[in-house]
């Protein structure tokens, strides 16, 4: 386990996000709360930590995916900004090849253990893919 997922686990409990309840989420109380912790943690100031919430739209999209299985099914879906990894958790319960990129390492690893929670695999990773070329 790494340092970041160890941080994680350290500041979130288990729950599930009210529009996907069938999915398990590593959420924090309160963003403030967490937010300072982490600021905390590392010593600096950091961005809102967006990795430590199921927020209203992702749950709309990741619902949507769950219910409508044939939007992506045998695809391969980015998921960008990939916070907490929701919408890229809808994508793979639905049949998705995920792959789920974030410039937040804190992210990167709630993703992960979000994903495992979930007996699905993403492969997230910390990349900037603005302006990358396809793959």
């Amino acid at each position: 386990m790494t340092d970041w997922e160890q941080l994680v686990l350290s500041l979130t409990a288990e729950s599930s996000p009210p529009l996907c309840p069938e999915l398990k989420l590593l959420q924090a109380e309160s963003v403030f709360d967490v937010w300072s912790k982490v600021e905390a943690a590392l010593g600096k100031q950091v961005e809102p930590p967006f990795w430590a919430f199921g927020w209203p739209g992702g749950q709309a999209l990741a619902r949507y995916l769950i219910d409508r299985p044939e939007q992506v099914r045998g695809k391969r879906v980015l998921d960008f900004g990939s916070g907490s990894g929701l919408c890229g958790i809808g994508a793979a319960k639905s049949g998705a090849n995920v792959e789920a990129v974030e410039l937040d390492p804190l992210a990167a690893a709630a993703t992960r253990l979000n994903a495992a929670r979930n007996r699905v695999t993403v492969d997230a990773r910390v990349a900037n893919v603005v302006g990358a070329d396809k793959k």
